[in-house]
């Protein structure tokens, strides 16, 4: 079925007939506002903080801010959710552009992370972590996969 044939709720339809911007945003406030009380989580996704509305941000318990939002705007806006001035915010300016690496393997995907994330955050302080850039390495490391055994040459 095409994405426009899909049924809508008759309140997001404007008079013109057309899905109105203003109305799915509401709509999805009131859904994350509804939900949350019945232990309904939401992903959102972004690559601006501005692009969210503050009434969805205020009820997101966890987030996890990668590359990209060390200035500006959007580095205002991520002042104002993790209400840190002191160190946290400076470590996260430092972050390198994970495509600024030589190659694949020296790339870093770094994250800073609020809310109940782990044993430490009843501190309220941002936890920061490096992800993993090759699945097999992740595996690996946490035991669920066997590692690959090389031979002589160094080969698979």
């Amino acid at each position: 079925m095409p994405f426009s044939e899909l049924p809508v709720p008759e309140r997001l339809i404007t008079t013109t007939g057309r899905i109105g911007f203003l109305a799915v945003k509401d709509a999805l406030i009131d859904a994350v506002r509804t939900t949350r009380k019945y232990g309904l989580g939401w992903l959102f996704i972004s690559q601006t903080l501005a692009s969210l509305p503050k009434a969805i941000v205020a009820q997101m318990r966890i987030m996890f801010f990668g590359f990209g939002l060390a200035y500006g705007k959007e580095f205002a806006a991520m002042k104002e959710i993790v209400g840190s001035e002191g160190n946290s915010l400076r470590l996260y300016q430092s972050f390198r552009d994970p495509h600024s690496a030589f190659d694949a393997k020296t790339k870093q995907y770094n994250f800073m992370s609020i809310g109940p994330v782990s044993p430490l955050s009843f501190s309220g302080t941002p936890l920061f972590f490096t992800a993993f850039n090759n699945p097999a390495e992740f595996l690996t490391v946490n035991k669920l996969a066997k590692p690959v055994q090389k031979n002589i040459q160094g080969n698979p």
